[in-house]
């Protein structure tokens, strides 16, 4: 059988951000997999945990979080840093998915923003699919991203008529 791990963007930060298709997503998971960033961003863990609390229902669920590695980056190149720091996490999310998920349940992350703009996610799981030849199923929830809020917010439209908006 099939795992099935949802990546679902749960907003730019303000709880308000987050979708119906965000909620109802939410609502069909059976194990959330929270990152543990260290002392200095706790309130991001905490804020995850509000949203699952706020907006999960009459479904029986757990939390399981996990200790993100530090990206080392001192004398070594950007991207071969950031690619060993992935990996890393790979090891994570894959000990993870296969010794805490059942086959028949389903996994989430919940990513700030859009899963498929700034965060790694999706691609690091797209590589365990890939390469540990797994049978594991990625559905992304789309999420109101900081681009989007921040246009909205000062009502600049990031469009423009047969030409580059300005």
């Amino acid at each position: 059988m099939k795992r099935k791990v949802m990546i679902i963007g749960i907003g730019a930060g303000n709880p308000d951000f987050i979708t119906i298709q965000a909620i109802n997503a939410m609502n069909r998971v059976d194990v959330f997999f929270v990152p543990d960033k260290g002392i200095e961003k706790a309130e991001l863990a905490r804020l995850r945990r509000e949203l699952i609390d706020r907006h999960v229902r009459d479904r029986p669920f757990r939390t399981l979080e996990y200790r993100v590695p530090s990206r080392v980056v001192e004398g070594e190149p950007y991207e071969s840093a950031v690619a060993a720091w992935h990996r890393q996490i790979g090891e994570t999310f894959g000990r993870l998915i296969f010794e805490e998920l059942a086959e028949t349940e389903i996994g989430a992350f919940l990513v700030w923003g859009d899963p498929t703009l700034y965060d790694s996610t999706l691609r690091i799981l797209e590589h365990i699919r890939s390469t540990a030849g797994v049978d594991l199923e990625c559905e992304v929830i789309p999420g109101i991203s900081s681009v989007q809020a921040l246009a909205a917010q000062h009502r600049v439209a990031i469009n423009a008529i047969g030409r580059p908006s300005s």
